[in-house]
């Protein structure tokens, strides 16, 4: 078969980054006569029966929705300050030190 005759994961959608890399990489693997082992399933994925093809697609859908979870995360993470002596506000590395300094509020009472 060659150096290796598979690829194993702890989980089906540990086998690529998103979905369509987890399918992807599995149909490769398939096609090219190795084998595809995870945790939890008896035996080797055979991706020519059905039922096995099904619960692949079903199981590699976790690693879209991790990856959804991931950037949702991401954008509700609140923006850290910059500190003043940062490399992203020195002068001369694509960002202009004025554009990074926050603006200082006025307070003004009613």
């Amino acid at each position: 078969m060659g150096p290796y005759d598979g690829i194993t994961g702890s989980a089906v959608d540990r086998i690529g980054r998103n979905q369509r890399d987890v399918l992807n990489t599995a149909y490769t693997v398939h096609e090219s006569g190795r084998l595809l082992i995870t945790y939890g399933h008896e035996g080797p994925w055979n991706l020519d029966d059905p039922n096995d093809e099904m619960r692949w697609s079903m199981e590699s859908f976790g690693a879209r929705m991790e990856l959804r979870a991931i950037r949702k995360r991401n954008r509700a993470r609140p923006s850290v300050p910059v500190p003043p002596d940062s490399p992203s506000r020195r002068t001369g590395t694509g960002t202009s030190s004025s554009a990074c300094t926050p603006r200082p509020r006025s307070i003004t009472s009613r």
